[in-house]
């Protein structure tokens, strides 16, 4: 395995520990492989494309991108594809790839086959998906993943702040995604906004009066919940 970066970067040290061959130049790319694999920043993907249109041929090449368009290729006319986990990742959390969904997408359809099979060595759950439903999926993973991290980050930074312990919240975060997972989000929902509670509600907001970021995203929510639940 060759792993190729365009400049030098301590995490490549990394890739070395797992003796794969690393290059700090995307000039050094072989001609020969059987996949490339372009595992870069979205804005990055055109220019790298452009860049080894001339050294890949007709070999496969991959990106693993959520929100990038499988045009990408077109123009340049290369044999492109994409495998993109439906997952988060972060340097040193392991991930379960038993489980994560592997979205994939081929210019050629004859080529569906063997991105299948490629996507087959990271996880047993693969789908073909067109760019757009992939963006979607990718929409909705920043609404489940990121958002909801925000908001716990939020919840920990007000907990600090207030001499709170926050780690007296996680069997709750697990209950809710427990929840999640065998019934479904609207069926899960619970608290004062659902209820109606104003009393409540207005308590919460005097606690955020002088925190006029938090305090709003508190009222879009609670407006959200609202409109779910047949309260507005």
């Amino acid at each position: 395995m060759h792993v190729y970066n365009h400049r030098s970067n301590i995490n490549l040290k990394r890739f070395v520990a797992l003796k794969c061959s690393v290059y700090k130049s995307l000039r050094a790319i072989i001609k020969d492989a059987d996949l490339y694999l372009i595992c870069v920043s979205d804005a990055a993907i055109p220019g790298v494309v452009k860049q080894i249109t001339d050294v890949v041929g007709s070999n496969l090449v991959l990106h693993t991108s959520g929100s990038t368009d499988l045009s990408v290729f077109h123009k340049l006319k290369i044999n492109g594809g994409v495998l993109y986990p439906l997952q988060t990742f972060s340097m040193d959390a392991e991930v379960n790839w038993d489980t994560t969904p592997v979205l994939i997408e081929a210019i050629q359809p004859a080529m569906r086959r063997q991105l299948k099979n490629w996507a087959l060595l990271f996880s047993k759950t693969i789908q073909y998906c067109n760019s757009k439903k992939r963006l979607a999926y990718h929409l909705n993973a920043v609404f489940v993943n990121n958002f909801v991290n925000a908001l716990y980050s939020l919840s920990e930074i007000y907990c600090k702040t207030n001499n709170l312990n926050f780690r007296l919240l996680n069997p709750i975060i697990q209950s809710t995604v427990t929840k999640v997972n065998k019934y479904s989000p609207l069926k899960s929902q619970t608290g004062p906004a659902k209820r109606g509670d104003e009393v409540t509600m207005n308590k919460h907001l005097q606690l955020l009066k002088l925190q006029p970021i938090e305090k709003q995203i508190y009222l879009q929510l609670t407006e959200l919940i609202k409109k779910q639940h047949g309260k507005l």
